[in-house]
């Protein structure tokens, strides 16, 4: 029984997460000093691609930080670094490059390799609910 509720109440969060606040957000910056250290949302859709980022040597030892109530979170991180990311998701979906949690109170991490010798940066993300997708750069 206990599974069920949790399965019915991250499908309801996923639904009503995408339906609160139904505002999109999209930010593509193109240089590094153009990423924010946090970023917050209410609701909606929101979208983070780092992937034009042209100076991601500029991103070394940055945190980004992402708090959003209800909806869909997306980070398209850039090629040629290493990316530690943590998310959590009270109630929803969350993945992160190869790995998909789903359920109540999930917390995930995740680690991109870019290489050898190549500037790195941590993302962390908090959701309420709905989904958390982390990708790399196609």
């Amino acid at each position: 029984i206990f599974l069920g509720f949790v399965a019915a109440f991250a499908t309801a969060a996923a639904t009503i997460g995408s339906s609160v606040g139904e505002q999109d957000r999209s930010y593509t910056p193109t240089t590094a000093s153009e990423v924010r250290q946090s970023y917050d949302f209410g609701g909606g859709r929101f979208t983070l691609d780092l992937s034009d980022v042209s100076d991601v040597e500029g991103l070394d030892g940055r945190d980004v930080q992402i708090e959003g109530v209800g909806g869909k979170i997306e980070v398209v991180v850039p090629d040629g670094m290493d990316v530690d990311v943590t998310t959590s998701v009270v109630g929803g979906q969350s993945r992160v490059f190869d790995q998909t949690s789903d359920g109540f109170d999930i917390t995930q991490d995740g680690f991109l390799d870019g290489g050898n010798d190549v500037p790195d940066m941590s993302i962390n993300i908090d959701l309420v609910g709905g989904e958390i997708v982390v990708r790399e750069a196609a």
